[in-house]
């Protein structure tokens, strides 16, 4: 296992509402995101992308300047080097 640390900042000057997810975009063959409550894209491009739910600290908006700090963890068996295009989505079903 690998493990990141990603910390997420709303630089907007309004809340952005939620629920939002961080699609991983992107990752090598062989590579796969371990982090518990992920899963694959169904209707976000790129199909089959990566994803995981963010959890808001009052459930529905990241307020202007509120962070969020999550552990990515990354099953890559072969050790080749992770790189990903992180995007955030904003969706009511599974991203």
């Amino acid at each position: 296992f690998y493990v990141q640390t990603v910390t997420l900042t709303n630089s907007l000057a309004i809340p952005v509402t939620g629920p939002l997810y961080l699609v991983i975009a992107g990752l090598p063959n062989g590579v796969r995101l371990a982090t518990a409550g992920a899963g694959l894209t169904q209707s976000a491009q790129p199909m089959g992308s990566s994803y995981v739910k963010l959890q808001l600290a009052d459930g529905l908006t990241l307020q202007p300047g509120a962070s969020i700090s999550l552990t990515l963890q990354f099953l890559n068996p072969a050790r080749v080097r992770i790189s990903y295009n992180p995007e955030i989505h904003r969706t009511l079903g599974t991203p």
